[in-house]
């Protein structure tokens, strides 16, 4: 069974994140499910004897990131990722989804 240490869950919560700002949504979600499913899938698995959960994560993220980085070239700049995607006021985001509804 894999172990699983703070430093497995905080990349793994991280690395979606950073996929989204460098290269955009759909890698960003990619690198969520892909996380999620080899998580649980070894999670599921009986195996025998401990090892870290980074030795699948590790692999896994980096070629995701070769992938992407291949696909969309350079990684975008926080600016480029503002310009991008801006971010909007919390309150003018819930008044957006109310007038959605």
């Amino acid at each position: 069974m894999p172990s699983i240490g703070l430093g497995d869950l905080l990349l793994a919560t991280v690395f979606p994140l950073v996929m989204r700002k460098a290269f955009g949504r759909p890698a960003g979600l990619v690198a969520l499910v892909l996380t999620l499913a080899a998580i649980g899938t070894l999670l599921a698995l009986p195996l025998q004897g401990g090892f870290p959960l980074m030795v699948v994560l590790g692999p896994l993220m980096g070629l995701q990131y070769l992938y992407w980085r291949r696909r969309r070239g350079q990684e975008r700049t926080t600016w480029h990722y503002l310009q991008e995607e801006p971010m909007q006021p919390l309150g003018e985001r819930l008044n957006s989804q109310q007038e959605a509804h």
